[in-house]
């Protein structure tokens, strides 16, 4: 792809009450909390590319509570003084890919054979369903390592170019909650495709 996706920087912290997922956006920035493990969070900011440097400058994590604090500044008040259990981490973005899933003697799963910008937060079911896709392809009689890339790409093209419009931080937020939609319709494909394979009950469990 052209465009480099989002600048994004993000902290892991424990002490914030799990309310689930806290997605904030705006046209030029977003942030939001995703649970982790043992009542832990992850806190993220994100902006356009190329305002990385001056909007995350030398403090990033003091700009994190910064960003979150435009749309909730109580919840940001709490998130710093919570206990920071990893230091923040900066990604400037780069460029998505979609690279051959397989070839003699290996396949690729997740990122390493297809990568998108982590604004929509997708990047671990891609490698969940990218490896249900290659034990199918592996153990299923009448499968093939064809029949896992072409399931991969099925949808990828498209969820990547949905998610490098996110990234980019244009448009305003009719526009940006039309993308989200046509992403949401896009998962529930994945969904059903992976109930319906023959690992449904493991999925399941």
């Amino acid at each position: 792809l052209a465009d480099r996706g989002a600048a994004t920087a993000y902290i892991y912290l424990n002490g914030l009450i799990n309310q689930g997922y806290r997605w904030y956006f705006d046209k030029d920035m977003a942030a939001g909390l995703i649970p982790t493990t043992d009542g832990g969070h992850c806190l993220f900011a994100s902006c356009r590319h190329e305002e990385g440097p001056d909007h995350f400058g030398s403090n990033p994590l003091a700009r994190i509570f910064k960003t979150l604090a435009r749309w909730e500044p109580e919840l940001a008040e709490a998130a710093s003084t919570s206990q920071v259990t990893a230091r923040p981490r900066k990604y400037p973005g780069c460029h998505g890919h979609l690279k051959d899933a397989f070839g003699d003697g290996w396949a690729l799963v997740g990122d390493a054979g297809y990568f998108k910008d982590p604004a929509t937060a997708h990047g671990i079911t891609d490698a969940f369903l990218d490896a249900n896709r290659l034990a199918q392809a592996l153990t299923v009689p009448g499968q093939t390592l064809a029949d896992f890339e072409a399931a991969r790409d099925e949808h990828a093209a498209e969820f990547m170019r949905l998610t490098h419009e996110i990234a980019g931080h244009d448009g305003d937020l009719d526009r940006l909650a039309g993308l989200h939609m046509q992403i949401s319709q896009i998962m529930k494909a994945e969904q059903a495709e992976a109930i319906a394979g023959p690992f449904a009950p493991a999925l399941a469990a």
